[in-house]
């Protein structure tokens, strides 16, 4: 709908809502429209039974929706299905052709701790997700601060360099 559009672009969200819904109503659909629509139910509304279902039916028009991936994983993430979170985040890594976006890491940490995982469960975890993005520059501070704690000073210094290659911008290694 582009009325939808419109108010959604103006953050004007129960409009949107009003808009998107009048549209769904009258059998419009399109994956930019049910993004947004999850995206309000989400972060808006909280009602986050109705963004799975719009991040779904997403889906189920274009499976190759990157973005409706990483949607998803952020939505499993923040209630608190980290098996889920991760593998949306998976399929985000696996399809898209752009800059990934890099996963919650403190979100992640915070779940894996409310599971009483311990520290070195986590640094594995971590190792694994920065397996599935090799590129994410978060997911390898943490396991540098990580080596550095532990005086494995030479893998600690490999990575920080890695991070630098990925972002020279990412002051905190060069402060930290």
């Amino acid at each position: 709908s582009n009325q939808g559009d419109k108010y959604y672009s103006d953050s004007k969200y129960n409009l949107a809502l009003k808009a998107y819904n009048k549209a769904l109503n009258l059998g419009y659909m399109s994956t930019y429209m049910l993004n947004n629509l999850g995206f309000i139910y989400h972060y808006e509304k909280k009602d986050y039974k109705k963004a799975k279902e719009m991040f779904k039916k997403s889906l189920s028009i274009n499976p190759e929706n990157d973005w409706t991936h990483l949607s998803l994983s952020q939505l499993y993430l923040d209630t608190g299905q980290l098996e889920k979170g991760i593998e949306e985040y998976k399929k985000y890594v696996e399809i898209s052709k752009y800059d990934k976006v890099s996963i919650n890491v403190d979100q992640v940490k915070e779940l894996l701790l409310e599971k009483n995982k311990s520290k070195d469960e986590i640094i594995y975890f971590l190792k694994e997700l920065y397996n599935i993005n090799t590129n994410d520059d978060q997911i390898l501070y943490e396991i540098a601060e990580y080596d550095l704690r532990n005086k494995e000073y030479s893998k600690a210094l490999k990575e920080y360099k890695k991070i630098i290659e990925l972002n020279p911008n990412m002051t905190i290694v060069y402060v930290g």
